[in-house]
């Protein structure tokens, strides 16, 4: 009997299972990236991330394809400032943009940029102001899209956006009309589930929200309940439920356009060739903390947690779900990475591989967030050093106020919610984030950014509750306009 054959057959059986494991953990290569962001979407209120009510079958579905990190954490709260993040791998005290009505500086190198030099043909469609050109967050595209079309609010504020639907259809045209590249980097940004919220009738009715209550969603009705909750009025928490269904409705009518868009890109080829990332700039607060109905003013998990869903060519290793905690300024090296395109100097860290399966480094930073507003004269080279920080680590997280000396240390395994404040119950470790947050907020070394002092834009900002008056005062009055639910 000849003994070799067994040794023989059992190399060849491990030669091939090393092979399936070595093809099982190497990513393709896509040829395009797709980046689509969804403005002021907080990953709670998603089934993807355990609501139980939200109707978002579109990424419910795409799930199943991609890979879906649990823990993604936002540097910034507002548009301009995560979005310049997203696309430079920088924090704002890096990239130099504190918050909306700021141009970003030309020094910065953008993700479109850099694939620009590496071949790419890029195209941007914007839904909303913050990003618009007048930002220069739209430096380094080949084309940009910004036809803004629409007064969404029914109380005569102009505020200079687009629908979903427009933003979708804008899409497709360029789809069907587009001369074929040999690499692409498309870029679509969503506004409908940010304020006001009013969805079309069809995704409200989704919902079982009361009839007295289906219009409070206009920028004067979310003042309303602000009041109604600061002065705990019998009917606050009826409005507060129901502003809750019409900001859900909102992320339904998204989620549709989206579902319009990715069987676009499906039926043109790119999809299946491309690196495809859904993520959003930041969330919303409901009526949890200080701040309500709104976003900028705090770094709590309900503004700075969001999603993140990463779909790679044939949808390899859909599917699997990361529990790993990751930063939105990764997102610029880890796109490079994916794409073959040397990584530039940057802060952010690759999460590519999770996408194995494999777990991040050990030393892996901490994940950094910063508010953006309101604005206080001070005398630091960086415009939002006094406002709210914060520091997530290992499960915990230590949220400091510089300008008031408030903190606070929850354990967001227990406390999701951080409503349970654990510094007294744990020096060591609020003294060791505590630490690592003043060191961080040391390295401050932001680049210039001029702010926008057109008229016109500040207005159009301003009726988007982001800016406050050239000569001073805080961002986004509370009260609003008139104490009316603009019915």
């Amino acid at each position: 009997m000849d003994m070799r054959k067994p040794v023989i057959a059992g190399v060849a059986l491990a030669l091939v299972a090393g092979a399936g494991w070595w093809w099982s953990t190497v990513a393709p290569q896509p040829r395009h990236l797709v980046v689509i962001t969804i403005d002021t979407l907080r990953a709670d209120a998603l089934p993807l991330y355990g609501h139980p009510t939200t109707q978002a079958p579109t990424l419910q579905a795409l799930a199943d394809e991609a890979v879906v990190f649990e823990q993604a954490i936002s540097v910034a709260p507002t548009t301009l400032a995560s979005h310049t993040a997203l696309f430079t791998g920088n924090p704002a005290h890096t990239h130099g943009v504190p918050r909306n009505d700021y141009r970003v500086d030309d020094a910065n190198r953008m993700l479109p940029e850099v694939l620009h030099d590496a071949g790419f043909h890029s195209a941007a469609f914007i839904g909303a102001i913050p990003i618009a050109s007048h930002s220069n967050f739209t430096q380094g595209f080949d084309e940009v899209d910004e036809h803004f079309s629409l007064n969404r609010t029914t109380d005569g504020v102009a505020q200079t956006m687009r629908t979903a639907t427009e933003v979708t259809d804008a899409v497709l045209a360029w789809l069907d009309g587009r001369e074929s590249a040999e690499r692409t980097m498309l870029f679509v940004h969503y506004f409908d589930v940010h304020a006001p919220y009013e969805p079309p009738d069809a995704y409200a009715d989704l919902y079982d929200i009361p009839s007295q209550f289906r219009k409070i969603g206009s920028m004067r009705g979310i003042a309303r309940t602000r009041k109604a909750l600061n002065r705990s009025e019998p009917e606050a928490a009826e409005r507060n439920e129901a502003t809750k269904q019409l900001y859900q409705a909102g992320i339904s009518y998204v989620d549709h356009e989206l579902g319009r868009l990715l069987d676009a890109l499906r039926d043109d080829g790119m999809l299946d060739d491309a690196l495809l990332v859904i993520t959003a700039d930041h969330g919303e607060t409901y009526a949890t903390h200080d701040e309500l109905w709104d976003h900028g003013q705090t770094v709590y998990d309900e503004t700075v947690h969001v999603p993140l869903i990463v779909r790679l060519p044939g949808g390899w290793h859909g599917g699997r779900r990361v529990t790993d905690q990751v930063s939105s300024i990764d997102l610029f090296a880890s796109a490079l990475e994916l794409l073959g395109v040397p990584v530039e100097p940057n802060e952010g860290v690759t999460w590519v591989p999770a996408l194995r399966g494999l777990p991040l480094r050990d030393d892996r930073p901490p994940a950094f967030s910063e508010a953006t507003k309101p604005h206080y004269p001070h005398n630091s080279a960086w415009q939002n050093d006094p406002m709210q920080k914060a520091i997530r680590q290992d499960g915990y997280k230590l949220v400091d106020d510089p300008r008031t000396k408030q903190r606070a240390l929850y354990d967001l395994n227990d406390d999701p919610g951080e409503l349970n404040d654990l510094r007294a119950h744990d020096v060591p470790r609020t003294q060791s984030l505590l630490d690592r947050l003043e060191a961080w907020r040391a390295a401050a070394a932001p680049l210039p950014s001029e702010r926008i002092t057109s008229e016109r834009v500040q207005a159009e900002l301003a009726a988007l509750g982001y800016v406050e008056a050239l000569e001073g005062g805080e961002d986004g009055d509370d009260d609003g306009p008139p104490d009316t639910d603009g019915d």
